[in-house]
Parts: structure tokens; sequence; C-alpha cells
């Protein structure tokens, strides 16, 4: 239940229903997401034991016999929230789908076909709920699949730097989604990932977002340097094992006990190692010391 609330945080209060395989039949939170504002529903499986609630052998028993297509739900009251169980009859099992809302209406333009064990085909149009879940189910399927082929970003991309890897899964599923939604808002076959590429490139290589040639820094202190400083140039450095802050009265690192022991960026918050050459008094990370550079050209 906690991830299930956390993973749909973003559209808590809107009402939108959100359609989830087995792994999240969880009784508990479905009624839960109903309390945060979002009606959840999962499909039903039987694990060890049905989830609470969902008398699944009495409706398999109930269901047979039952011709094809049949739709009907269960109806309970749980801590004062409608929880229902769909049930549709398919050719060899049940379809069951816990939820807090009803909507077991047919979908008019969603048929489905099976074939019976004397050969002949039958059809029969989905409810609502079963339509919902057919139609999206795919969705984080297609969205890996976009990520992986023909080209995977994080398999190309040779720097192995943990920090890089994260960037890469982050564009490479960035990218699925805007390609994915952009197909079913216009209801066309998704844009092939070597033709988004070579569109994207060009429009970042002729934009106009930003055109009066200034550069958004974060705000961030950097002390004033000397000319000393100045002359003993700009590289990004690691303190050594055992060190802690610069000691001007001796001109040397302060020993600590800890090994790696790590201060505050003099430009935000972030505890790091690093400083710059020209001015070992400052502590700096990666995002500052790019700063720091952009500022020192400018005033040079």
């Amino acid at each position: 239940p906690p991830l299930m609330c956390e993973i749909t945080e973003p559209i808590h209060g809107t009402g939108k229903i959100v359609s989830m395989d087995s792994g999240f039949c969880v009784t508990v939170g479905i009624l839960h997401l109903h309390d945060l504002g979002v009606f959840g529903q999962a499909l039903i499986k039987k694990r060890k034991f049905w989830p609470k609630g969902c008398p699944g052998d009495q409706i398999d028993e109930y269901f047979k016999g039952i011709p094809l297509g049949f739709a009907k739900t269960l109806r309970q009251d749980m801590e004062g929230i409608p929880f229902n169980i769909h049930c549709t009859r398919d050719d060899s099992f049940v379809t069951k789908m816990m939820s807090t809302h009803r909507l077991i209406s047919e979908v008019a333009d969603h048929i489905t076909y099976r074939q019976k064990d004397d050969g002949t085909w039958v059809t029969y149009n989905y409810p609502e709920y079963l339509s919902r879940h057919n139609r999206s189910k795919h969705w984080v399927d297609n969205v890996n699949n976009r990520t992986h082929d023909p080209i995977g970003l994080e398999e190309v991309w040779h720097t192995k730097w943990w920090p890089t890897r994260q960037f890469t899964f982050i564009c490479s599923v960035a990218e699925s989604n805007a390609v994915h939604s952009r197909a079913r808002a216009w209801r066309a076959p998704p844009t092939p990932q070597l033709e988004f590429h070579r569109s994207l490139a060009i429009q970042l290589m002729t934009n106009t977002i930003c055109n009066d040639g200034l550069i958004v820094r974060r705000p961030g202190r950097i002390a004033t340097r000397t000319r000393a400083e100045d002359e003993a140039g700009h590289e990004l450095c690691t303190r050594a094992p055992f060190t802690g802050g610069w000691n001007t009265g001796i001109n040397t690192w302060a020993k600590v006990t800890t090994r790696y022991a790590k201060l505050k960026c003099a430009g935000c918050n972030t505890k790091i190692r690093k400083f710059c050459q020209c001015n070992k008094k400052l502590p700096m990370c990666t995002e500052c010391y790019g700063m720091h550079i952009s500022q020192c050209n400018s005033t040079s």
C-alpha cells in the first residue's frame, strides 16, 4: 500500500482511475487510494489465498455454465467505502478485478473473440472496467521496449559513472513517455526512435527559448579570490583521507579521525570532499565548480 500511494501522489485528489496488475491487488491499498481521491482498480489473482474481501472460489462456482462475456459485480461495504469485485466470464476462467467505482457497462467499440470447443467463434464486448485495463496494461511494456529498441542510450553511452547511468535512464524514460503520449493524443503510431532523435537534435540546435545570451545561474556566494589564488589555476580536486578544512594558519589541511570527512559546499549545502585548486579554503561541488569557472571567465 505505501508504494501504491507513493506512485500515485501526483494525481491525489483528482478522481482519476488507476488500473494496476495483480501485483497490486491489495484490498487495504485500494481503499486507501479512495481516501486519497484516486479510484484504483487491480486485477485479482490467487496466490496462496484470495485477497481480503474476494471470495474467489465462490465466484468461480457461481459463474459455471454462464455464457461468455457475462459480467456481474459483487458489491460490498468496507469501512464505509464501496468495495466492488467486478467479474467477467471468459472461456476458461473468470476475470476478477477489485475497485471502488462502479463501471460495468459494455464498451461498444471494444470487441473480443473466443473460439469454443466445437471450433465456432463467439464475440462479446468488454465491460468498461476490463476494457480500460486491457487497453492500458501494455503502456509500461511499450515504454520499456521503446527505451531499448533499437538503441539503448545507457548501453551506447560508454561512461559508467553512476550519476551518468541514472541520467541516461531518466532521459530514455522521458523520451519514451513523450513519444507514446503524443502518439496516444494524435491516435497515430509512435515516431520511430531515430527520427525522433534527429528531430529533437535539430530543435535543440535551433531553439529560441532563450535568445538573450544570458546564463541562468543558481544563486550562491563565492568568496573573492586573491591574485595568488588566480595564478594557482582551476582544477577540481579531492581532499586526501583523514583531512578536514584548510588551515590558513599553518597552510595545510586539518587532521581529522574520519577517513572521508565531508564539508558543506561554499555555494550550496551539498556535503562533498572536493575543492578548487585556486582556493583550498572553499569546498566546492561539481555544479558550483562549473559556476565558479564561468564567473572567473566573465570577470577575467
